[in-house]
């Protein structure tokens, strides 16, 4: 199960989201079964800007840098953005934008189709 983020360093919900995706991490880490994937793919954000973002935030989850073509192709067109993919590789839900409640919704997916 794949949780991709799509996200960007000067995006304020993306910042609030960050928190989300730690906690998640956390929460997830020790499931061989899930991959939580933060995806920068604005034209705005460079390697480092993003790693500077990262670091400043505590992103422990995976990045993936300089992903235009990608956003793209899942049709990102604001974020923050959430996909979760299924382990054959259909997308079950997306979510755009961040809520407090967010967190609960996205783990309590994620786990149910992680027990499959």
């Amino acid at each position: 199960v794949i949780l991709l983020e799509y996200t960007a360093t000067w995006c304020a919900h993306c910042i609030e989201a960050t928190a989300m995706m730690h906690n998640l991490v956390m929460k997830l880490n020790n499931n061989e079964n899930v991959i939580l994937l933060s995806i920068f793919s604005s034209s705005v954000d460079d390697k480092e800007k993003i790693l500077k973002f990262s670091e400043k935030y505590n992103i422990s989850n995976k990045i993936l840098y300089n992903a235009q073509t990608i956003g793209d192709t899942y049709h990102v067109e604001g974020y923050p953005k959430f996909f979760i993919i299924d382990d054959v590789g259909i997308i079950v839900n997306q979510y755009r934008g961040y809520s407090e409640d967010l967190e609960n919704t996205i783990f309590q997916k994620i786990s149910q189709l992680a027990k499959q």
